[in-house]
């Protein structure tokens, strides 16, 4: 008795583990009603976005399945409910069908996932801290561009503002439709760093950057100063972390603070270097503040400077 027990027991433990090692194929769709304001660009940027949020729903489900059934390979505690959203939110998505009649824009996608590339994907983001931290920044990011269209289509759809207003409201939207589109462009661009595809990593954030998208742009920056899927070159970091710099970005701030510290573009400039540090910090990047206080500490600023 006890040993048909553990037999049943362990029939269905097999049985789990087949089924999450099965590529499962998540398909949804979603039609986008344009309104009067709405072109072609911003439709299909809203229908990407919607039919995106249903299969990601799905797919945090599937990803918390696989991470209790794999909580001890993983880390057991370790596993946060943001790297299970996180994990949902990179698997790739490929658009299937998409059509346009100038009164709805219709798209069909599929998001495929399964119990190995989940677990590459959870323990790849366990041990890069930055990619992780960047890419929950991403989200919080996008989840912004929406509650900002939202707010924007009730404005709009109200219609009793006047003319001048209108116009305003209409341009304030298409600005917040490119946001969400650079913003979900620049998770691809995360993703493919993931997966070690740089050249894909890299094309992606070009393409974003030169569109002014400051996260973009010292994202670039970093890579170019690392040396990550292209060639060491302080200079190109540098051009890219001042056109983040001067849209006030606190990391490309701080990025250029590291900059003059180590004088890897000019001479070294630890006075430069701090200055920076604190317009970093004072939009609450802590790194910077880690930075300023390690200059103190070596002896590198002098007392109260």
């Amino acid at each position: 008795m006890k040993i048909s027990s553990y037999l049943v027991a362990l029939l269905l433990f097999l049985c789990s583990c087949y089924v999450f090692a099965e590529t499962k194929d998540y398909i949804r769709d979603y039609n986008y009603k344009a309104t009067d304001y709405d072109s072609k660009y911003t439709s299909r940027i809203y229908a990407l976005d919607g039919v995106k949020i249903k299969l990601l729903n799905e797919l945090g489900t599937y990803v918390k399945s696989v991470v209790s059934i794999n909580k001890d390979s993983l880390g057991g505690s370790y596993i946060s409910q943001d790297t299970v959203n996180l994990t949902a939110g990179i698997i790739n998505l490929k658009v299937m069908d998409e059509n346009w009649n100038r009164v709805s824009y219709y798209i069909k996608a599929l998001m495929k996932a399964d119990q190995d590339e989940v677990l590459n994907a959870l323990k790849k983001l366990q041990n890069k801290h930055e990619l992780k931290k960047s890419l929950k920044d991403s989200v919080e990011e996008l989840e912004e561009a929406r509650l900002e269209i939202k707010k924007l289509r009730v404005a709009l759809n109200q219609g009793n503002l006047n003319r001048k207003d209108n116009l305003k409201n209409i341009k304030t939207y298409n600005n917040a439709i490119s946001a969400m589109e650079a913003e979900l462009l620049f998770q691809g661009a995360l993703q493919s760093q993931r997966d070690g595809d740089f050249n894909k990593s890299i094309t992606l954030l070009k393409k974003v950057a030169e569109q002014g998208y400051a996260r973009a742009q010292s994202r670039l920056g970093h890579m170019y100063e690392r040396g990550r899927g292209v060639k060491k070159d302080y200079t190109k970091a540098v051009y890219w972390y001042k056109k983040a710099l001067a849209q006030g970005y606190a990391k490309a701030i701080s990025r250029m603070g590291f900059i003059y510290e180590r004088g890897l573009v000019e001479e070294i400039n630890l006075y430069k270097a701090a200055e920076l540090y604190r317009q970093a910090a004072d939009k609450g990047e802590k790194l910077s503040t880690a930075r300023l206080g390690y200059l103190y500490q070596t002896g590198g600023l002098r007392a109260g400077y």
